[in-house]
C-alpha cells in the first residue's frame, strides 16, 4: 500500500510539473483584433482578445507571452501604456482582454477632409431565419471595403437577451461572441472603432437612470471599446467628446442618466455638453445619440423629454452655437430629418438603423421633420467633410448591406451658421 501511494504521488507530481512547465512555455494567441479605438495625432487606444490556459490567471507581464510577430508588434512603438487586463469566458474557454494606449512613432492626425462611418442596432439571437441570418451580416464586408477613417457605433452594438444583463458573466459572453465572428473582426481590424450605447447593450429595454446593474454595465463596455474617456472623474457614463479635422464629436450617454419624463442627459452631463459646445472652434459640431432628438413625438425619443429638449434649442441659440449636426440610431429603419427654426440655422439629423437587426415599420410613422422617405431595410451611414474654406460641406449619405447608395445631401457649412 506504501509503496502504491508513494508511485501515485510520483506521477501526480510529474503532472502537475509538466502543467507547470506548459503554462510557463504557453504562447499566448491573438483571436479578435488588435482593435483600434480613438487616435491623435501620436497616439492610438488599442484593445484585443487572447485566448487563455483555463488554468491561468489574467498577465501582468503580458507582452513577452505573445508570439514574435505580436511582440515586435508593439515593440516597435516609441512606448505604450497597459490600462486593464481582465479575463473574459464563453463556452468554459477563457480570454485575456487587453486595452491601452500607444505612443506611435509617425503621425496619426488626419486632414481636414475626412470622412467616417456610423451604424447601429447589430442583433443577433435565437429567432427564425425569417427575421435574422447570416447573409445580414455581410453588410461588415461591405463597411470593411468602404473607405473611411474610422467608425462610430450608434448603440445597441450588441444585444442582451433574455436577461443576459443581470451577470457580468452572461454580458462577457454576448460581447465574446461577436469579438469573435471573422465578419465584426475583419470590420473591427478595418479602422479606429468609437462607440456610444443604447438601451440594449445597457440594461433591459427602455432602461435608465434607475436600472441596478448599470455600473456593471459600465464596466463591461469600458473593457470591450478604445474610446478616448467614459464620462468624467465626476460623471460616470459612456459619454466623452474628440476632435478630428474641423470637427468636433459629442457622443452623449441616452442610458445613464435618464429620468422617465424628466431629463434625457442629466443635469450633469448637460453641462458638460454646454460646457463642450460653448468652448468648440471647429466648424462641424457632431452630437453623436442612440437617441433620436429631434424626431417630433414618435416615442424613445428626445421629445419624450421635451422641457430638456427646449431648454437645448434655447441654449444652442443663446450662445449663437453653429455647425451643429445631429447622428442617430436605434429606430430600426433610416431617415434624415431637419428641423427649421425661426431665429436660427436648421438643424440636421441622420439616423441610421438597423446594421443587422429587424426593421420595425411600426416605428416609421409620418413625422413633419422627415426629409423624403424613410428607409426599411439595413443600413449604415457616411459622413465625409470636403471643400475649401470657402465652401466647406458636410456630406451625409444612407447605404444598404450591398454597399448601394440610398440617399445623399450635401449641407453646405454656410447653411449652419
Amino acid at each position: 500500500m506504501t509503496k502504491l501511494c508513494f508511485v501515485f504521488g510520483l506521477l501526480m507530481a510529474l503532472f502537475c510539473s509538466n502543467r507547470l512547465q506548459a503554462q510557463e512555455d504557453e504562447i499566448l494567441e491573438i483571436v479578435s483584433g488588435p482593435m483600434y479605438g480613438h487616435f491623435t495625432d501620436s497616439t492610438q487606444h488599442f484593445w484585443l482578445a487572447a485566448a487563455a490556459d483555463a488554468y491561468k490567471t489574467p498577465y501582468q507581464n503580458w507582452l513577452p507571452n505573445f508570439n514574435e510577430e505580436v511582440y515586435a508588434y508593439f515593440t516597435e512603438q516609441t512606448d505604450y501604456e497597459v490600462k486593464e487586463i481582465l479575463q473574459s469566458t464563453l463556452a468554459n474557454k477563457k480570454y485575456i482582454l487587453i486595452s491601452g494606449v500607444l505612443r506611435k512613432k509617425k503621425n496619426n492626425s488626419l486632414g481636414r477632409d475626412i470622412s467616417f462611418l456610423v451604424g447601429s442596432c447589430a442583433m443577433k439571437v435565437p429567432m427564425p431565419p425569417l427575421f435574422f441570418n447570416k447573409k445580414r451580416e455581410r453588410i461588415f464586408e461591405t463597411m470593411t471595403r468602404h473607405d473611411k477613417d474610422f467608425m462610430v457605433w450608434l448603440g445597441d452594438n450588441v444585444y442582451y437577451w433574455s436577461g443576459q444583463w443581470k451577470t457580468k458573466k452572461k454580458m462577457h459572453k454576448k460581447n465574446m461572441e461577436a469579438r469573435l465572428n471573422p465578419r465584426i473582426i475583419n470590420f473591427l481590424t478595418s479602422c479606429p472603432q468609437y462607440a456610444i450605447w443604447d438601451d440594449h447593450d445597457y440594461g433591459p429595454n427602455n432602461s435608465g437612470a434607475n436600472y441596478s446593474g448599470k455600473y456593471n454595465s459600465l464596466d463591461i463596455f469600458e473593457s470591450y471599446w478604445a474610446n478616448p474617456s467614459y464620462g468624467t472623474d465626476s460623471v460616470a457614463g459612456v459619454f466623452n467628446h474628440f476632435s478630428h479635422g474641423d470637427a468636433d464629436f459629442f457622443m452623449v450617454d441616452g442610458r445613464f442618466h435618464a429620468e422617465d419624463g424628466k431629463t434625457l442627459w442629466g443635469d450633469a452631463q448637460t453641462q458638460w455638453l454646454e460646457e463642450k459646445l460653448k468652448a468648440s472652434t471647429a466648424n462641424f459640431k457632431f452630437i453623436l445619440t442612440g437617441t433620436q432628438i429631434i424626431s417630433d413625438g414618435l416615442g424613445e425619443d428626445m421629445g419624450d423629454y421635451a422641457d430638456s429638449r427646449d431648454s437645448f434649442y434655447t441654449f444652442l441659440e443663446r450662445e449663437k452655437i453653429s455647425g451643429v449636426i445631429i447622428i442617430s440610431g436605434d429606430r430600426h429603419y433610416g431617415e434624415l430629418m431637419k428641423l427649421n427654426r425661426k431665429n436660427s440655422y436648421p438643424i440636421y439629423e441622420m439616423t441610421t438603423s438597423p446594421l443587422t437587426s429587424f426593421i420595425n415599420p411600426a416605428y416609421a410613422r409620418v413625422s413633419a421633420v422627415r426629409q423624403d422617405k424613410v428607409i426599411l431595410q439595413p443600413n449604415f451611414g457616411k459622413v465625409h467633410l470636403f471643400g475649401n474654406e470657402n465652401n466647406r460641406k458636410c456630406r451625409l449619405e444612407l447605404y444598404d448591406a450591398l454597399g448601394n447608395k440610398l440617399w445623399i445631401v450635401d449641407i453646405p457649412l454656410s447653411e449652419l451658421k
